[in-house]
């Protein structure tokens, strides 16, 4: 998985941040931050195996 991807699953599960704080932080829109963190699950549950 993506560095990028990587670091929007932490800042957004781990550290409970909301959209607009992630998007602060990385430096990126929030919809940038949605379709970040929508793609990182799924490339989580491919790993894992489960069906998205």
């Amino acid at each position: 998985m993506p560095h990028r991807r990587r670091e929007a699953l932490v800042l957004r599960y781990y550290l409970d941040l909301d959209e607009q704080e992630i998007a602060d932080v990385m430096g990126i829109g929030v919809g940038t931050v949605q379709s970040t963190v929508s793609r990182a699950l799924a490339s989580l549950a491919d790993l894992l195996g489960e069906e998205s």
